[in-house]
C-alpha cells in the first residue's frame, strides 16, 4: 500500500486523517499483532450500510470474504467512516462473538453494532450453515488502551487507531 502526498497531507495538525491513511496504519499494526486478524478496509462499513449508511446490504459485501472464513481469525478489523467527519473501528472477536466499537468520543454506536451483528449472523450463515440471531452476539465497548479523550473535532482518526493498538 502506497501512500500518495495528498494523504500524508491529512497528518498535518487541524486536519481529519483520510482513508488511505487509516488503512495503511491499520494494516501495519495488524503486521505485528500476535493474533490472527483480518482487516477490512474503510469502505466495507459503507459498503454494507449503503451510501446513506441506513440500509443494511450484505450482498454489497459478500464477495470481500469469499476466500476466507471469518472464523478463521481471532479479530476482524473494520474502520468506519461517519459522515461527515468522523471515525472510529469496530474490533470484531468472531469466535466470542463480542463486538467491541471504541468511538475517540467514547460513545457506542447502536447502529454500528445492528449493522455488524447482522453481518456477522449472515457471514456465519452463509459459510457455516448456522443461525446465528442478532440477539445472540454480545455488544461490548471497551478500550484496551487507556487513550486520552481527544480535544478536538479532527483527531478522531487518531484516537480510533490508537484504541486499536
Amino acid at each position: 500500500m502506497v501512500l500518495r502526498k495528498k494523504d500524508i497531507t491529512t497528518l498535518d495538525d487541524g486536519t481529519w486523517l483520510n482513508d488511505e491513511v487509516i488503512n495503511f496504519c491499520v494494516n501495519c499494526l495488524i503486521r505485528t499483532a500476535k493474533h490472527r486478524i483480518h482487516a477490512f478496509n474503510s469502505h466495507f462499513f459503507a459498503s454494507l450500510t449503503g451510501a446513506a449508511g441506513i440500509s443494511f446490504k450484505y450482498e454489497k459485501v459478500q464477495r470481500w470474504t469469499r476466500k476466507i472464513d471469518i472464523l478463521d481469525f481471532d479479530y476482524l478489523v473494520i474502520p468506519i467512516h461517519q459522515a461527515p467527519n468522523h471515525w472510529s473501528v469496530a474490533d470484531v472477536k468472531p469466535l466470542i462473538i463480542t463486538m467491541d466499537n471504541r468511538d475517540a468520543r467514547g460513545r457506542m454506536n447502536r447502529y454500528i453494532f445492528s449493522a455488524l451483528s447482522q453481518y456477522i449472523a449472515a457471514e456465519v450463515r452463509s459459510k457455516q450453515g448456522i443461525q446465528v440471531g442478532t440477539t445472540d452476539i454480545l455488544w461490548k465497548h471497551s478500550r484496551r488502551v487507556p487513550a486520552p479523550e481527544k480535544q478536538n473535532n479532527y483527531d478522531c482518526g487518531v484516537f480510533a487507531l490508537l484504541n486499536l493498538e
